[in-house]
C-alpha cells in the first residue's frame, strides 16, 4: 500500500508538471509535446488503478480476508481501465516512434507535415480507439462470467491466478478477438517501434559520414542532427514504457490462460509484485523524469514552475 501510495502521488505530480509546463510556456506548444501531453496523461490516469488498488488491499484488511478473496464491481472496474489505459499507451508509443520517423526523413518540411491541430486529432483517434477496443472487450468478457472473473484476477496482481488452464471452448468471437488484441495492442506497434527507430539509426550513420565527407546539402545536416537528438530523447521514453508495459502484457496473459501457476512456486508472488506494482508505476513516473534530464526546455520550465516563476 506504501509502493502504491507513493507511485500515485509521483505519477499525479509529474503528469501535473508536464500539462502545466506546456500550458504555461508557448515554447513547448510543439507537435511532438502534443502527443508527449498526451502520453503524459495516460500515465497520470494510471493513478486511477493504482488509488482502486489501495483501496481494494484496505478493505481486504479491514474485512480480515487475504489476496485470493475477490474483490467484486471494484475489482472489474480498475482491471477495465488498466487495460484502457495500458492500450492508449501503447499506442501513443507507437504514434510517437512515427512521428520520429516522419521529423527525420523529412527534416525539412516536418513543420508543414505535422502540424498541432493533426497530432491532437491524431491523439484523440488513438483514444477514441482504445477505448471501443475496451468496450468490445469487456462486453465480450461480460458474456461469460468465467472468462470477466479470469481476466480480473489476471490484472490483480494482489488475487491469485487460476490454477486450471484455459481448456473450456472459447466462442469464436473471443478467438477472433484475442488475436485482434494481439495484433493491435502488441505486435504491429512493435513492428512500427523497431522499424521506426531502426530507420532513424540508419539516418543517424549516414549523416556522420556525410558531415566527414562535407557532401551534406546546406541547413540538411543542422535540421537532422536536431531531430535525431530529439528522437533519442523519445527514444529512452519509449524503451521504459516499453521495458515495463510489454512483460505486464505477457505475465497477464499466461495468467490468463492459468499458464503461471503459483501452487508450486511460491517465489512467483515476488515476481508478480515486480512486473506489476515496480514496473507499471515507474512507467508512470518515467516521463517526467525524462524530460527533465534530457530536454532543456522542459527542463527550464520545470525548474521555473518548480519556484513558482
Amino acid at each position: 500500500m506504501s509502493i502504491h501510495l507513493i507511485f500515485t502521488v509521483a505519477a499525479v505530480f509529474g503528469s501535473y508538471l508536464v500539462i502545466r509546463a506546456f500550458h504555461k510556456f508557448h515554447s513547448l506548444r510543439t507537435a511532438s509535446n502534443v502527443v508527449l501531453v498526451s502520453l503524459s496523461t495516460a500515465d497520470g490516469l494510471l493513478a486511477i488503478p493504482l488509488i482502486f488498488g489501495i483501496v481494494q488491499m484496505s478493505l481486504r484488511l479491514l474485512n480480515g480476508c487475504d489476496a485470493e478473496c475477490s474483490s467484486g464491481p471494484l475489482g472489474k472496474i480498475t482491471s477495465t481501465s488498466s487495460f484502457f489505459l495500458i492500450s492508449v499507451i501503447i499506442l501513443h508509443l507507437a504514434l510517437i516512434s512515427v512521428e520520429r520517423l516522419i521529423a527525420v526523413k523529412f527534416a525539412l518540411r516536418y513543420h508543414t507535415i505535422v502540424t498541432n491541430p493533426r497530432a491532437l486529432i491524431v491523439a484523440l483517434a488513438m483514444l477514441f480507439f482504445a477505448a471501443t477496443v475496451t468496450i468490445t472487450f469487456a462486453t465480450t468478457l461480460v458474456a461469460n462470467s468465467r472468462d470477466i472473473e479470469r481476466f480480473r484476477q489476471a490484472m490483480d496482481p494482489h488475487c491469485k491466478n487460476p490454477e486450471d488452464p484455459l481448456d473450456h471452448d472459447l466462442t469464436p468471437l473471443m478467438k477472433r478477438l484475442l488475436i485482434f488484441l494481439l495484433m493491435f495492442l502488441l505486435v504491429i506497434p512493435l513492428v512500427i517501434i523497431l522499424c521506426s527507430y531502426g530507420y532513424i539509426f540508419i539516418v543517424s550513420y549516414k549523416q556522420r559520414k556525410n558531415i566527414r565527407g562535407q557532401n551534406n546539402i546546406p541547413g540538411m545536416a543542422t535540421a537532422i542532427k536536431h531531430e535525431i537528438k530529439g528522437a533519442s530523447t523519445l527514444a529512452i521514453v519509449v524503451a521504459v514504457c516499453l521495458l515495463s508495459i510489454v512483460p505486464l502484457i505477457i505475465v497477464t496473459g499466461l495468467r490468463f490462460f492459468g499458464e503461471l501457476p503459483e501452487r508450486c512456486h511460491p517465489k512467483r508472488k515476488l515476481i508478480k509484485f515486480i512486473v506489476f506494482d515496480l514496473a507499471t508505476g515507474l512507467n508512470t513516473i518515467c516521463n517526467p523524469l525524462t524530460y527533465g534530464w534530457r530536454n532543456e526546455k522542459f527542463r527550464t520550465a520545470f525548474r521555473k514552475l518548480l519556484k513558482c516563476s
